[in-house]
């Protein structure tokens, strides 16, 4: 929650908003793999997950790399392809990916891999 100002602090911009809110990509090595582009998810992406990826978690840090992965893009067959990964080098990139996308901490990033079906926020 942001901190209440008095009037005379100065607002930002329109321009320098949407920019803060929109997010951009960056570039993120990924330990024993290289060096991958990824970019943040929109509340539109996130709010969606859950529900298509059900109870499971493990589809959904897919959902979010499939989203989230920007360079190289992966195809909907190669995104499947990730259930035979190593799971802490996936659970690392779903995990940046949702932190980037400003579920900040460790315990929000944890609550989105355990949401329900439709659980939203």
């Amino acid at each position: 929650m942001g901190a209440k100002l008095n009037g005379s602090t100065p607002v930002i911009s329109v321009d320098d908003f949407l920019a803060g809110i929109l997010g951009e990509e960056e570039l993120y090595d990924l330990a024993g793999v290289g060096v991958v582009r990824i970019r943040s998810l929109t509340s539109a992406e996130v709010e969606r997950m859950p529900e298509a990826s059900g109870e499971n978690s493990h589809r959904f840090m897919r959902a979010v790399i499939g989203a989230g992965l920007v360079e190289p893009k992966l195809t909907a067959e190669q995104v499947g392809q990730l259930e035979n990964g190593k799971a802490g080098t996936v659970t690392t990139l779903a995990t940046r990916i949702l932190e980037i996308s400003g579920r900040s901490n460790s315990q929000e990033v944890a609550e989105d891999l355990k949401k329900p079906p439709g659980g939203g926020s």
